[in-house]
């Protein structure tokens, strides 16, 4: 693959830490939950009248460490999604540079009075075509060069 220049060192900075610290709350979030899942199961041995209370105690003791693992998985993907937007940014200009300078000169399409660059970019001119009248077209099996066009 090509090498393209990379840019936007602030935002690439700010990415990177934005990154790691969603890591550190994966990690904390995930050793919390497990800490609140076996403190409440515990806590809540005879809670709520049955056996099942401790699960569910320990359910909701675990929400916390869930809801921060939650948190930080969303902010490694926002700063994923960051860095393919600068990686997009980066690329574009390089495309919009060789789009530029391929066979139209740096400044766009070539002027036709001079045969220069012009700075104003034309497009080119489409032609509409009109229909022919109705039966015009070879239907007896001539092969294709033969045969007339519905369109002028």
């Amino acid at each position: 693959m090509l090498s393209y220049e990379r840019s936007y060192g602030t935002g690439r900075f700010v990415c990177a830490l934005i990154e790691i610290f969603g890591w550190l709350l994966v990690v904390v979030g995930g050793i919390v939950a497990i800490i609140g899942f076996g403190a409440g199961g515990v806590l809540g041995s005879g809670g709520f009248g049955s056996p099942s209370g401790a699960v569910i105690s320990g359910f909701l003791s675990a929400t916390p460490g869930l809801a921060t693992v939650g948190i930080g998985l969303i902010s490694i993907m926002l700063t994923q999604q960051t860095k393919a937007t600068l990686d997009t940014a980066e690329m574009t200009r390089d495309l919009l540079a060789i789009s530029r300078n391929s066979t139209h000169g740096p400044f766009g399409t070539a002027s036709k009075s001079t045969g220069q660059a012009s700075g104003v970019r034309q497009e080119p001119q489409l032609r509409r075509r009109e229909p022919l009248a109705k039966g015009d077209i070879a239907s007896d099996g001539q092969d294709e060069k033969n045969q007339k066009s519905p369109w002028k």
